[in-house]
């Protein structure tokens, strides 16, 4: 190691043992303050993952992340394509051969041609924009 990298590591741990630990953020983040596009209680008790997801919809929104709400709103999207699919027992048709899931350009079709459920009006209309939006 070079005295270079040698004075940055030293440097780094000085920092770190300096730092109050409660500057630190949780590992998990922290909750959003606000419901500013999505409520809570509509993914409470659910899966952790998409309470995780729609918490950072709702944080990156409140921050002006504008971006990254689009692109966390875009993958709620996909998450819950899969886990209807799955629900259902029909996850086999958004798989391509080797057995991963399709991307959202090939779900959005996908969810909205299958028949098992119907989808809304304002859905079928919504779903391609979004993930426009998120790409």
């Amino acid at each position: 190691m070079n005295s270079l990298a040698k004075q940055a590591l030293v440097l780094a741990k000085s920092i770190q043992q300096d730092s109050p630990s409660r500057y630190v953020p949780p590992s998990e983040g922290t909750p959003s303050k606000s419901e500013m596009v999505l409520p809570h209680a509509l993914v409470r008790g659910t899966r952790g993952y998409v309470e995780r997801i729609t918490n950072q919809v709702n944080g990156c929104y409140e921050h002006g992340w504008f971006d990254g709400c689009a692109v966390m709103m875009r993958r709620l999207i996909e998450t819950l394509i899969i886990e209807a699919f799955e629900h259902h027992g029909i996850a086999h048709k958004i798989k391509n051969p080797v057995g991963d899931f399709l991307h959202l350009a090939d779900l959005v079709p996908a969810t909205l041609s299958e028949s098992t459920w119907n989808l809304g009006r304002n859905a079928k209309k919504a779903l391609p924009k979004l993930k426009e939006i998120g790409d």
